[in-house]
């Protein structure tokens, strides 16, 4: 009734064509000639609503038996699913640009544990991808930094504080290289740290 900017007495007694059209009716009409026959059917659906915009669902159709165990009725649930589907629109578009970045990516648990990594980290230290998930950033250790250079990094990403600055690490070939970072701690919506995200772009030319 919101999206359609109806009151429920507009709609009682109204045909699936009377409120959306022969159109969509041509749509959704196998799933009611299925669910006539006592199958439960379930599929994803969008409409672009004069009000709303463009919204997505999960449908749902249960057959409703009589007495007679005869389907006499369809039960139709609707679940507004809009903001999932912007949600996961939004990730794959995230993943499509941070996998074509030309800076390494890494995101950690708050224990420092990789769990996941670019193909521009992967290519920037000589790592396959399942060499470096589940692995602590320090396997790249270098031993050209002191412990007081880590323990400074790790304070201030436990005060929620952004880190960048200079690191040299060690490919696995053996080679030094040094990458300019940023590490930002990630909160969630309730403002509770849940990763971490280093951004990497190898400077050890300059």
């Amino acid at each position: 009734c919101l999206a359609h900017n109806k009151k429920r007495e507009d709609i009682l007694g109204k045909t699936v064509t009377d409120i959306w059209g022969e159109k969509t009716f041509a749509q959704i009409k196998p799933f009611f000639e299925k669910c006539f026959t006592g199958q439960e059917v379930q599929y994803h659906l969008s409409f672009e609503f004069p009000s709303l915009g463009r919204r997505y669902f999960d449908v749902t159709y249960y057959p409703y038996l009589n007495p007679d165990g005869f389907v006499s009725h369809v039960i139709v649930v609707s679940r507004d699913v809009t903001d999932r589907k912007k949600a996961e629109v939004e990730r794959d578009r995230l993943d499509i640009a941070i996998r074509q970045a030309g800076e390494g990516v890494i995101i950690t648990d708050l224990n420092g544990i990789i769990q996941y990594a670019n193909p521009a980290f992967c290519k920037i230290s000589g790592y396959e991808h399942s060499e470096v998930l589940g692995q602590n950033p320090r396997f790249l250790k270098s031993g050209k930094h002191d412990s007081r250079f880590f323990e400074m990094l790790w304070q201030t990403l436990k005060n929620g504080e952004i880190w960048s600055g200079i690191i040299t690490n060690r490919r696995k070939d053996g080679n030094f290289f040094q990458v300019n970072t940023v590490i930002s701690p990630v909160r969630d919506d309730l403002g509770n740290f849940i990763h971490y995200v280093a951004v990497q772009r190898d400077v050890t030319r300059e």
